[in-house]
Order: structure tokens, then sequence, then C-alpha cells
């Protein structure tokens, strides 16, 4: 089931960075979580379909343009570590940015995510799913 987990997880990805709310949304349980940090703009966890669709939403209002490069998408069995890069387009600025680091936890059940979790960087994410370098 694992390689399911991270082709799931590949999936919503492509969809978010296509800005495609509806196609993202079908790799999300009716009672997923998607997980602000502390440090982030609009801290805290957004629950339900309707919650990760405001989250996704912020995600595409925020950018014009917005691409992910993958370094790693580690399989924990039903949670899935990604690390990487993402860059791209502020909508209302008009300004480039990025790579920018970043990592995800991302729990599922059932094939869909549970819980989708995000940090500003690699080891952030590691230390949330008690793994070291």
């Amino acid at each position: 089931m694992s390689e399911e987990n991270v082709e799931v997880v590949q999936g919503l990805f492509d969809a978010v960075a296509r800005g495609d709310i509806e196609a993202a949304l079908q790799y999300v349980r009716p009672d997923g979580e998607w997980v602000n940090p502390d440090y982030a703009m609009e801290p805290g966890t957004r629950h339900g379909l309707s919650g990760v669709r405001t989250a996704l939403e912020a995600l595409r209002d925020s950018f014009a343009d917005l691409r992910f490069d993958i370094g790693q998408m580690i399989d924990l069995g039903d949670r899935v570590l990604v690390t990487g890069t993402f860059f791209g387009v502020g909508r209302a600025s008009d300004a480039a940015f990025g790579p920018q680091t970043f990592g995800s936890l991302v729990t599922l059940d059932g094939g869909q995510i549970r819980r989708y979790q995000w940090y500003l960087n690699a080891e952030e994410a590691r230390e949330a799913a008690m793994l070291r370098e």
C-alpha cells in the first residue's frame, strides 16, 4: 500500500502546481486536515474538505505560478516525508521568488490523505517524522 501512498502524494503536488483544487481534493479524505505551522501567516489546522479547500485556495490566490522541485519522497508506511524546494511568482506583487526549501509530512489512511503538515525545511519535517539525517 505504501507505494500507492507515494503516488497519492505526488498526485496532490501535481494538482496543486496546476492550481487544480478539485483534482487536489480528490486525494483528501472527507475528514482530512491541513496543518500550517505556528510561524505561518495563517497558523493552525484546517479541518475537513472545506478546510483543505480554504488552504489550497489561499495558495492559489497567493501565487500566479507555483512550482515544486521534489528532492525526496520517503515512504514511511502510512506517512510520506516530502522534501524539496518551491518557487514561483507572487500574484499580487508579480515578483519571482525561490527556490525556497520545504518539508512536508503527509499521513494517509485508506489510500487518501488524512493529514498534511508543512514546514519551511526538510529538517523540521524529519523531526516531525522522528527521523534524523
